[in-house]
């Protein structure tokens, strides 16, 4: 089985951010925030203002026990020394362009998401169904009596097409729609047995271990499809600066890595058993075997899956990451420094008879005399006349 990973949030049905200053910090009207006080979340930029619902969710439910998994004070899965150091990893510029980053992994996950299930389709017993949506292909054509025929391995069934009067076949989509087509029969894989196959010319071991892997693929199938929800949720949750956390930030990258790999597994093992092994002649004629649409589907998803992976491990929590890439991104609740007026300067650490003005020259005309003194070369003693 294949399960992709993120938060099991939607956005809308998170607590919203709120943004609390510290003592002493100086809000937008120049009046001072006390500690009680707290200030709502504010957009800082045009999509933010379009969406402050989406913008401003915390992702972290007011339902128990969810509201203490996702809680970032969670001292167990958030808030310790192990997982701040996994939250950390990343690179700054990732965070800093984290709408960008994750933007990305959304739009790929989200066409994965209508890509895959089309190709899951595959595990439909209709005929027409089959033929569009198979993940494997095989096709003979006996030149003498200019007939050909096709088979489409889906995931539940297998359909058998055959083809008359048809000198240029050559197994291609064209044919499908052919008035000189017709499906001949539709068997399902439970129903493939030794006594079916051998009197027409195939090889058991070639057929049995294609059924094996159509077979053990089909709830593969279906769980990569529908965890790929969570994926996207978990993109449209760290894509938010107040909803990524470094729990958040786990659940994007362990189960995506965990999926991509079972994914690339599955995928061979069924290219192996359905494609690279399967017999290469059928009563004398050649059989061509290639990758069915279906196939075609979830390697897509594989594909989309590793770039998600690698943009969840790049970004890291808000304020996180190495500083070896681009820019830091303050966090909109870090609390900003004010810059000290004389007024703000207190009357009790100022010299006797001195206001903020004169101590402010002091300390500049200090500094200066300061860097001209380390800058001064020593001069030579004259040598005295005898």
């Amino acid at each position: 089985m294949v399960f992709f990973g993120g938060s099991m949030v939607p956005p809308g049905f998170g607590k919203k951010a709120v943004a609390r200053p510290t003592e002493g910090e100086v809000d937008a009207e120049g009046g001072e925030v006390g500690k009680d006080r707290s200030t709502e979340w504010q957009p800082d930029s045009c999509d933010e203002r379009c969406c402050p619902g989406f913008w401003s969710d915390t992702g972290v439910p007011g339902i128990p026990p969810f509201s203490w998994v996702f809680d970032p004070g969670n001292k167990l899965l958030n808030d310790n020394k192990y997982m701040n150091m996994f939250g950390s990893m990343g690179f700054q510029c990732a965070d800093y362009y984290r709408k960008r980053f994750m933007g990305v992994a959304l739009f790929v996950t989200v066409l994965a998401m209508g890509i895959t299930s089309f190709g899951c389709f595959a595990l439909s017993d209709d005929p027409e169904i089959i033929r569009w949506t198979a993940w494997s292909t095989a096709w003979y054509k006996n030149e003498t009596s200019m007939q050909a025929g096709k088979l489409y391995f889906g995931l539940h069934s297998l359909v058998i097409t055959t083809c008359n009067d048809i000198p240029d076949f050559n197994g291609g989509l064209l044919h499908r729609d052919s008035t000189n087509c017709k499906v001949y029969n539709t068997i399902e894989w439970s129903n493939v047995d030794q006594d079916h196959v051998v009197p027409y010319g195939w090889d058991w071991d070639s057929v049995s271990q294609c059924k094996e892997q159509s077979v053990t693929n089909q709830m593969g199938a279906f769980t990569t499809a529908a965890t790929l929800l969570f994926a996207m949720n978990g993109c449209l949750t760290r894509i938010r600066t107040v909803a990524d956390s470094n729990f958040q930030k786990l659940l994007g990258c362990l189960p995506d890595t965990v999926g991509f790999f079972n994914l690339g597994l599955a995928l061979y093992l069924y290219a192996q058993g359905c494609g690279a092994d399967m017999q290469k002649e059928l009563r004398g004629m050649q059989l061509h075997v290639a990758p069915g649409i279906g196939f075609t589907c979830y390697f897509y998803c594989l594909w989309a899956c590793g770039l998600r992976c690698l943009l969840n491990w790049a970004t890291p929590v808000p304020g996180g990451g190495c500083a070896c890439c681009g820019p830091r991104q303050r966090n909109s609740f870090d609390p900003v420094q004010p810059v000290l007026s004389k007024q703000d300067i207190p009357s009790d650490r100022l010299p006797e008879g001195q206001d903020g003005d004169e101590a402010k020259k002091d300390e500049v005309k200090e500094a200066e005399l300061v860097e001209r003194a380390s800058m001064k070369m020593p001069e030579k003693k004259k040598k005295s006349k005898k």
